[in-house]
């Protein structure tokens, strides 16, 4: 009985490798040294799945790049990196998806004596709502979804504590999220507005927090895509990174 179990549980266990992933680039509006352009690839991996729960692990890497006007043989200011290591566990139940991840960032100052600038880990458990898109209609449609704006929201924990795994912040725990409504489709081509927030809390009890929104358009498919977008951070007095009253113009290719 228990070999037959066992047996059951390894046929239903498979491996499908199935990649996915973005680029992007980002042009902002008002220039700095610290502020011309970034460029962000990240990827991700299904390894393992076995029913409706799969395993996933990823890599980002983001390029931090100012304008330098004194330097006019070095344009371009490279100076920070950010990259990010992720590690997911999801249950799905389509179009739903609960996960349970971790995250590790750290962000490199680069030519500097102190290269490690900042780094996170965390812990998050969350939700993700992603119905698949409706591509067959070749004539324009106006709010081509109606309900519950796809997006995730997850809980964040920032442990453990101390400076072996976080430098550069005090936060405690936190809530973060993304919503995205559609406005128009026809057949692939789709715009809509995008929403991103979140609230960090520190182990003192004040509050800090991010609140950016974007405006898309482009070719959207099940698996793979082309936008072009434009956005706005209104709120982010983030000790790391913070970008209040920054916006950006760009464009993100999607497999």
């Amino acid at each position: 009985m228990i070999h037959t179990l066992l047996l059951l549980c390894a046929a239903s266990v498979t491996f499908p490798m199935e990649p996915s992933g973005e680029t992007n680039l980002r042009y902002f509006f008002q220039h700095s040294l610290q502020n011309f352009l970034r460029g962000e690839v990240r990827g991700s991996m299904k390894a393992v799945e076995a029913g409706g729960v799969d395993w996933t692990f990823g890599l980002s890497t983001e390029t931090f790049l100012g304008r330098q006007w004194d330097h006019p043989e070095m344009v371009f200011l490279v100076w920070k990196a950010h990259w990010t290591i992720t590690s997911q566990l999801a249950y799905r139940m389509d179009p739903v998806a609960l996960r349970l991840y971790s995250e590790h960032e750290c962000y490199h100052l680069i030519d500097t004596p102190d290269t490690l600038g900042h780094y996170i880990n965390n812990l998050k458990l969350g939700a993700v709502y992603e119905p698949p898109l409706d591509n067959s209609c070749e004539e324009l449609r106006f709010l081509p979804e109606v309900g519950v704006p796809r997006g995730w929201l997850s809980a964040v924990s920032y442990i453990p504590r101390g400076t072996g795994f976080q430098k550069g912040h005090n936060y405690d725990w936190g809530l973060e999220g993304e919503a995205t409504v559609h406005l128009t489709a026809k057949g692939s081509a789709r715009s809509g507005i995008t929403a991103r927030s979140k609230l960090m809390v520190n182990q003192d009890g004040t509050a800090l927090g991010r609140l950016e929104g974007e405006l898309f358009w482009g070719i959207q498919r099940e698996r793979g895509g082309l936008q072009f977008f434009t956005s706005y951070h209104f709120l982010d007095n983030r000790p790391i990174d913070p970008l209040e009253g920054e916006g950006w113009v760009g464009f993100r290719v999607i497999w």
